[in-house]
């Protein structure tokens, strides 16, 4: 199947009412400019943040905005980046897990519901699984799969070779998919929030 290929707004309709069925808080918008007015409006000023690697947040404007200074939040990945040493910055890295707002986005979303995530390192899972209060799924419709099994092949036969091109073209040694998180639902109603662009984004 193609994965580059927006979700029809049947099936946008279908999964976000699935993921609100599941207590999540859903908003669908239009494209990426109203995805980051949403995530500006959602975040209280004050607020730690915390952001795992995403193209998502980098093509809505989140990450350059958040580094800015401007937002009005607290960026964990200044408190780590400016630790210089290793075991101190892996110590911030684990208390970054319980950041008020931790975002990222999924690498394939089905259409009842549940969420997958690849990863190298694993360092933004304990996040999203328990430690943040408020984590946030930034979703590209063009993720939205039928099934379950639609959702491992898309991370696996297609994010992970996107990822991997998209790490030797900014220099680096490629990636690999050495974890997933794949959530079924939450134990905590309305702690995820679900934000479904209607627009191509990441991978």
């Amino acid at each position: 199947m193609p994965y580059d290929t927006l979700a029809s707004d049947e099936a946008i309709n279908k999964t976000a009412a699935a993921l609100t069925a599941k207590k999540y808080n859903v908003a669908v918008v239009s494209d990426k400019k109203a995805a980051l007015m949403k995530l500006m409006e959602m975040i209280p000023a004050g607020s730690d943040v915390m952001t795992g690697g995403s193209v998502t947040l980098d093509e809505i404007g989140f990450t350059d905005l958040l580094k800015s200074g401007q937002s009005g939040w607290i960026n964990w990945k200044d408190k780590i980046f400016a630790e210089q040493e290793r075991t101190k910055q892996m110590e911030l890295r684990k208390q970054s897990s319980s950041a008020s707002y931790y975002l990222a986005s999924a690498h394939a979303l089905s259409e009842d519901g549940i969420l997958f995530q690849g990863s190298y390192s694993g360092s933004q899972i304990p996040a999203f699984a328990m430690f943040s209060p408020h984590p946030v799924y930034v979703v590209g419709c063009q993720k939205i799969v039928p099934a379950f099994e639609d959702g491992i092949k898309r991370v696996r036969e297609y994010s992970l070779m996107m990822e991997d091109n998209h790490q030797k073209a900014m220099g680096n040694a490629g990636s690999d998919l050495k974890k997933m998180l794949i959530t079924f639902s939450d134990m905590v109603d309305g702690r995820i929030t679900v934000i479904l662009v209607k627009e191509k984004l990441g991978f």
